[in-house]
């Protein structure tokens, strides 16, 4: 349950250390200890929806404009595409920017096009498609 609980809870443990320490604390079968995390998410939503509200939104748009991960454009699309011919409007930076929401609500899970997760480098050819590409470029 714990992985599941950070993985679901990731953008309100990365604002909240407590109760990232809290939930890293949590054993399997310690039922107590999880109600005492669901009390503390509780808690800094609770706060996070007051803070929202007092400030008409601002404070959400404020912590949005200063997200950098959300401003950066891969360099290998910056310039209308990279040898795979993939330009920025095709890029999974813009669909992020487009589901990202407040810590307090459930994050979806936007994972990068294969181009750019090659660019990365946290995708990799197998032998195959390697040998493939290898093959269509020599043929080229």
């Amino acid at each position: 349950m714990q992985p599941h609980l950070f993985h679901i809870l990731r953008p309100l443990v990365a604002k909240h250390h407590n109760v990232r320490d809290a939930l890293a604390k949590c054993r399997a079968g310690d039922l107590k200890s999880y109600e005492a995390v669901l009390q503390m998410v509780e808690e800094v939503v609770r706060v996070g929806l007051e803070q929202y509200h007092v400030t008409k939104g601002r404070s959400w748009k404020d912590e949005f404009e200063l997200d950098e991960r959300l401003k950066s454009i891969p360099d290998s699309l910056e310039q209308n595409g990279s040898g795979n011919n993939q330009s920025v409007g095709e890029s999974s930076v813009k669909i992020v920017r487009e589901c990202k929401r407040p810590w307090w609500i459930l994050q979806p899970h936007v994972r990068p096009l294969p181009q750019e997760a090659l660019a990365k480098g946290s995708w990799a050819l197998n032998r195959k498609e390697k040998a493939a590409q290898l093959t269509s470029l020599g043929n080229a």
